[in-house]
């Protein structure tokens, strides 16, 4: 075998070793040395809740094959890591929580069923969405099912995130942007 050989096999093994990464393994990969998700680098340690939900981001990471650190950066864009966010300016559509998932209401103070078809949709109340466990569970799982949608293209999945089929340049760019300063 020749040297251009060796490192296509090389290569391979090595991309296959990335497809075939258990999820546990892949929701591990942007912790630091210290145990922390992510640097608060940029002026992002600012945030009093910078660490607070490491280990549901990890859960949920892990849980459904979702970069935990993305899943950090999507909630920091969101809500500033706020569980109590509210967005309330489109009354048909309100968002709520750390990943101001989209709760219809359904008249009852509930969620009607929506596109979303995710395990735990729609939560009992709107008040679910306020609490970080389910709030990060439902936005790992929409992530998840985005970049299944996508083939797995990452950035057109954060862009679905935010405005499902329309690509939103600014809304990704401001998400790569967090992920990119707490070293992803």
């Amino acid at each position: 075998m020749n040297k251009t050989a060796i490192a296509i096999a090389i290569g391979a093994v090595a991309v296959l070793g990335l497809i075939l990464m258990p999820k546990a393994e892949a929701a591990i990969m942007n912790t630091n040395t210290s145990g922390a998700l992510g640097v608060p680098a940029g002026g992002l340690g600012a945030y009093a809740n910078f660490f607070a939900f490491d280990d549901l981001f990890r859960a949920a990471g892990a849980q459904y094959g979702v970069d935990p650190l993305l899943l950090k950066a999507i909630a920091i864009h969101e809500s500033s890591l706020n569980p109590n966010a509210a967005n309330t300016s489109d009354p048909a559509d309100p968002s709520y929580g750390l990943m101001q998932m989209s709760c219809m209401p359904d008249g009852s103070g509930g969620c009607r069923a929506s596109e979303f078809n995710l395990p735990g949709w729609p939560p009992a109340n709107q008040q679910a969405l306020f609490d970080p466990a389910t709030s990060i569970g439902l936005g790992a799982a929409l992530m998840a099912q985005n970049l299944r949608a996508v083939q797995g293209n990452v950035w057109q999945a954060v862009a679905m995130y935010n405005s499902g089929q329309t690509y939103d340049p600014a809304y990704t760019n401001a998400v790569s942007s967090i992920y990119k300063q707490m070293g992803g």
